[in-house]
């Protein structure tokens, strides 16, 4: 009984017309799907699917000629059985408008020992990637024209995500007299980016930045008070989708000032406190610039209950401005500017502790608060 409905099974299969076995890519181009498979074929993968023979079910590259073709090896992969489909999932993503071709034979994935079968042919081609630029560089921070010798770190935003691995080959930092200056920055293999990879960290070597330390002995530092530079970002570096930027390359002068060495000192803060009943902004002014990332997430308002308070950031002025918009009216009472001590400015030296500290004094043994507030009050309007 057993034989005699596998042969109505493999006369059924064999009875397929052409059209009803159909393959296709699937909704996001990583995978090959066949479809319109007889039901016992797809029951039969199910069970032994790592075990079909290649000759049985493959993918391979289109070639010249179909010869060459025959003779390239399948690509590696996994077939598996997703409902009444069969899907081919390449260890390594598909090429773009490269074409493969499919071979099916439906009659042996049912029984591997099944006489006079006709493997089947398909082909697929990959969709070519769309390469028109559509991402753009859209700030380098510090915005200001006049930097510290001893600047630490450049942020540079792009408005779409980009494609890690090639962001040292795509940066470079010239003289005045427009010269590659070479080993400056520090390499990091993982890059730092933010979470949606749309803004890249450039940090200096601090080697090259405090003093008494070998690299800084043997190359000097990085950048020297009173002259110029260019730093330049080549616009073929890639965004996520593998496409060059907008522009050719991207340009920031600069000159070089004094060093800083002076710790960050709160009570230098102008704050001007908003009215109750508003959503005006509160506006903090510093009389320096401070680090452009840590600006966004180190400072916060707080209620009288110790509460935070929700509300939106803005930074300008070259980051010497900060100002928080409220989501909600502010009440007549007093509220806290709280500011966590890592905050740094361009140099790195954070809220009352320099940059130098680790090389020039001893570090001290007692830790300090780990924020700094300052509070203000919400009057009502006169």
């Amino acid at each position: 009984m057993s034989q005699l409905i596998l042969q109505t099974l493999l006369l059924v299969c064999s009875a397929i017309p052409p059209d009803d076995i159909r393959v296709a890519l699937d909704c996001d181009d990583t995978a090959i799907v066949i479809r319109g498979l007889p039901n016992a074929t797809i029951i039969a993968c199910k069970k032994r699917i790592a075990e079909v023979d290649a000759s049985h079910l493959r993918v391979q590259v289109v070639a010249s000629s179909e010869q060459d073709t025959d003779e390239r090896p399948p690509l590696v992969g996994r077939w598996h059985v997703v409902a009444q489909t069969l899907h081919f999932k390449p260890r390594f993503p598909f090429a773009a408008g490269v074409e493969y071709r499919v071979t099916v034979d439906p009659p042996r994935l049912l029984d591997p020992a099944a006489a006079d079968s006709q493997p089947r042919q398909f082909t697929v081609r990959m969709p070519k990637k769309d390469l028109t630029p559509v991402a753009k560089l859209t700030a380098i921070y510090p915005t200001a024209d006049v930097l510290p010798e001893n600047q630490l770190r450049f942020y540079i935003q792009f408005s779409h995500p980009m494609s890690r691995g090639e962001a040292y080959d795509r940066i470079r930092l010239l003289d005045a007299g427009g010269k590659p200056i070479d080993d400056v920055f520090l390499e990091i293999g993982e890059e730092l980016w933010d979470p949606g990879q749309t803004r890249f960290t450039l940090l200096f070597d601090p080697g090259r930045i405090k003093r008494g330390l070998k690299p800084r002995e043997d190359l000097g530092p990085t950048l020297e008070d009173g002259k110029s530079y260019t730093l330049v970002v080549d616009g073929q570096w890639r965004d996520g989708e593998g496409r060059a930027l907008l522009d050719k390359e991207y340009r920031k002068a600069f000159k070089a000032g004094p060093p800083d060495d002076v710790p960050i000192d709160p009570k230098l803060w102008n704050l001007i406190p908003p009215a109750a009943g508003s959503r005006d902004a509160l506006e903090v002014k510093f009389p320096e610039p401070l680090d452009y990332g840590l600006l966004q997430r180190v400072i916060t308002v707080t209620d009288e209950q110790g509460r935070g308070v929700p509300g939106t950031i803005e930074i300008g002025e070259a980051e010497k401005r900060w100002r928080f918009t409220p989501k909600n009216e502010w009440h007549a009472a007093g509220y806290k500017l709280v500011a966590r001590n890592i905050l740094e400015d361009l140099a790195a030296n954070r809220i009352g502790r320099k940059f130098e500290v680790d090389v020039l004094t001893p570090i001290p043994k007692t830790e300090k608060a780990e924020f700094t507030s300052i509070g203000f009050e919400v009057r009502p309007k006169r």
